[in-house]
């Protein structure tokens, strides 16, 4: 038995102390007042978008598949990648995430575009995560930092731009195949672009000339930080160098460490992978309204302000309760939260809608669609009473049915993960014997 009475009195006991604590804390009615009665719904065009994923590790080799739906005013789209990679602790799981968002951020403005500037683009989740949550650790950033100290400036702006443009002219043909048939299995284009860019920028000016590892000088304003970060000093420290030596490179403002090929190709991968997310990101962006709805979230924006140690959708909950008895339908507007970000300047530069977004806030709301329903966070790059009346023109049963649909039509099923597996390994096995080594020993999917 895990849970004994006295166990279930004493957690209760806790719980009430808490809510007491919170009761006694807030101005209710202050707060009372700012909590909107739900305009009436506007007529509007939508499409919601969801994304869903499922990852499998085989002998050292990742296997993913990934998916976008759309669905809403128009026929429905959908996107989907499979790729395999080298499993590489750190990196593969970022490049996955950013992936991931970066089809769903890709279907949502191909699929808004097509409603016009008056159309309204449902996503799942929050902007602020696609923006402080950066697809990229800051172990990253400093490779790519690395990097473009190697490359020097002017050479890595060349090739930012080169991708960029390679990626504009992508987006014309995926949009032409899914004019044509509604669905896109080749929406990604960093992975292909990595050997060629590794040639281009790389291997010319770089491996050509240099055996083993490279030797670069990292300057400490690339990186951001205030402190040297643990990676470079030991990257310093396995090359040999004394504390003295490294504390003078410090102070100057550079650090000098080796990095490897490996180093280096991981960097130019992640790179392509996190300009390909920003740029998905700048193009949502540019829509005229875009909506995020997160079902589940934990932000103290609000309670933090009145100094309580409750999350918001908490702190709503019991006001409604206590004062009215019911949970309330309704919204409350808050002032415009200008996140932190760790997107480097050096990148920034060329995604001015995320740049906006930046320095002029994103709208945020905690809207009740429904009484008795929970409380969901809205956030957007249009005021929140602007939206709102055309997000409740499809409100059902307390949420948004454009997104329960995009949902449930997105989701790759355990069963057909693992039946697309089973074809892929029977396929590398019979196209050569050898590959049976990168797919032998595995696990389940683990997502």
């Amino acid at each position: 038995m895990l849970l004994t009475n006295g166990r279930i009195d004493r957690i209760a006991d806790s719980l009430l102390e808490q809510l007491e604590s919170t009761l006694k804390s807030i101005n209710k009615d202050e707060l009372l007042k700012s909590w909107k009665e739900l305009p009436s719904p506007i007529k509007s065009k939508v499409y919601a978008i969801d994304g869903s994923r499922s990852v499998s590790r085989l002998s050292g080799t990742v296997i993913y598949f990934l998916s976008s739906f759309a669905v809403g005013t128009g026929k429905q789209y959908r996107l989907v990648y499979a790729n395999a990679m080298r499993y590489n602790y750190g990196v593969s799981d970022q490049i996955i995430r950013m992936q991931m968002e970066t089809l769903e951020n890709m279907l949502g403005y191909l699929a808004g575009k097509k409603l016009g500037r008056e159309g309204l683009v449902l996503m799942d989740g929050t902007l602020t995560g696609s923006i402080i949550r950066p697809p990229v650790y800051p172990k990253d950033i400093e490779s790519m930092s690395i990097l473009r100290s190697i490359l020097e400036e002017d050479r890595f702006d060349d090739l930012v731009t080169q991708f960029i443009r390679e990626l504009t002219k992508h987006y014309s043909k995926v949009e032409k195949e899914l004019e044509s048939s509604g669905h896109s299995d080749s929406p990604l284009k960093a992975d292909e672009s990595v050997k060629r860019f590794e040639m281009e920028y790389l291997q010319k000016t770089i491996f050509g000339y240099l055996k083993g590892k490279v030797r670069v000088k990292v300057r400490m304003e690339d990186i951001k930080r205030k402190s040297v970060p643990v990676t470079v000093l030991e990257k310093a420290v396995e090359n040999g160098k004394s504390l003295e030596k490294l504390v003078e490179e410090i102070k100057k403002g550079e650090v000098e460490i080796y990095v490897s090929r490996e180093d280096l190709l991981d960097a130019l991968h992640v790179l392509l992978t996190y300009l390909e997310y920003l740029y998905s990101l700048d193009r949502l962006l540019s829509l005229g309204k875009v909506a995020y709805v997160a079902k589940s979230f934990y932000t103290r924006n609000l309670a933090e302000r009145l100094g309580l140690e409750v999350v918001d959708t908490a702190l709503l909950d019991i006001i409604m309760r206590n004062i009215l008895g019911s949970e309330r339908e309704g919204y409350l507007d808050l002032d415009p939260i200008r996140p932190k970000h760790e997107i480097p300047d050096y990148l920034l530069k060329y995604f001015k809608n995320i740049e906006g977004i930046l320095s002029n806030g994103i709208n945020i709301a905690y809207v009740r669609f429904e009484k008795g329903d929970v409380i969901y966070m809205v956030q957007s790059n249009r005021k929140i009473e602007e939206i709102l009346p055309e997000m409740l023109y499809h409100k059902a049963g307390g949420y948004l049915r454009p997104l329960q649909l995009a949902h449930h039509g997105v989701k790759i099923s355990y069963k057909e993960a693992k039946a697309n597996l089973a074809i892929l390994i029977n396929m590398l096995r019979a196209k050569d014997p050898n590959l049976k080594i990168f797919v032998k020993y595995g696990r389940a999917p683990l997502e």
